[in-house]
């Protein structure tokens, strides 16, 4: 398999690199309106990354994120622009050493075509050896859990804390800051019976379907402003919140 990263696609790397905040493959999007006076409560990650596994996020979120995507479906923000086609889904994919010795090569030859007055050229170039391309082939795995589920726990994380921990909470109980303005109280994911029966295709209709399909409750219909695939990745980190409907996370540790 031979690897070919034009200039082009390593600068836009690189530029989202330097973006502030949290890698999201989705546009904008005008959010439902949250009460001004509640502050967001972090929510705790999914699971606990292995040191290794760290480092690999560090680098897949630094080189790969921009056209893979932060599930690694290759729907990536440079991808969505236009700027690159699609690389294709890379949680389908296996490496063999030769294949990410080639990546390597791809990237450094990209990196010696930027002038070497590019601000970037020493990042770039400090984060290409072939250690670093290992750890982010190693981070899969855990990118791509649960693999029940066409969902990332890790790339759910993200849209949850966003856009439904104001009302279900940090840690998926219904108790969140917004829960006591509402009407009907939400969903306790700690104890849903839909993922306690692992009927996750249930809790997907529920999630894109929106209040409409949940007794009139006043949740947005997700599959209007997210991609089925974001709505999967909600779906793997809720399940998440309930013990025993998932298998350990591969080689994570806590």
């Amino acid at each position: 398999m031979q690897f070919r990263v034009p200039a082009a696609v390593l600068l836009s790397l690189m530029v989202s690199a330097c973006a502030p905040g949290e890698p999201s493959d989705q546009e904008a999007v005008q959010e439902p309106v949250q009460p001004a006076a509640q502050e967001v409560v972090e929510v705790p990650m999914p699971f606990q990354l292995t040191a290794d596994q760290e480092a690999g996020k560090v680098v897949y979120e630094t080189m790969c994120w921009s056209c893979h995507g932060s599930a690694g479906r290759g729907d990536g923000p440079a991808v969505q622009a236009g700027a690159v086609a699609s690389p294709g889904d890379i949680t389908q994919r296996s490496f063999s050493d030769g294949d990410i010795r080639r990546l390597q090569a791809a990237f450094q030859a990209a990196a010696g075509d930027l002038s070497p007055d590019n601000p970037h050229m020493a990042n770039v170039l400090s984060i290409v050896e072939i250690e670093d391309f290992n750890l982010a082939v190693g981070y899969l795995p855990a990118l791509t859990y649960p693999s029940e589920l066409p969902g990332s726990a890790i790339a759910g994380y993200t849209n949850y804390m966003l856009r439904c921990q104001s009302c279900h909470g940090p840690t998926g109980q219904g108790d969140g800051p917004g829960a006591e303005v509402l009407d009907l109280a939400p969903a306790n994911f700690a104890q849903d019976t839909l993922l306690a029966a692992r009927d996750f295709q249930a809790a997907f209709d529920k999630i894109r379907s929106g209040g409409g399909g949940v007794h009139g409750s006043s949740m947005p219909a997700w599959g209007v402003m997210l991609k089925d695939g974001d709505v999967w990745d909600l779906v793997a980190f809720i399940s998440t919140f309930q013990p025993g409907v998932l298998p350990p996370p591969p080689g994570a540790g806590g």
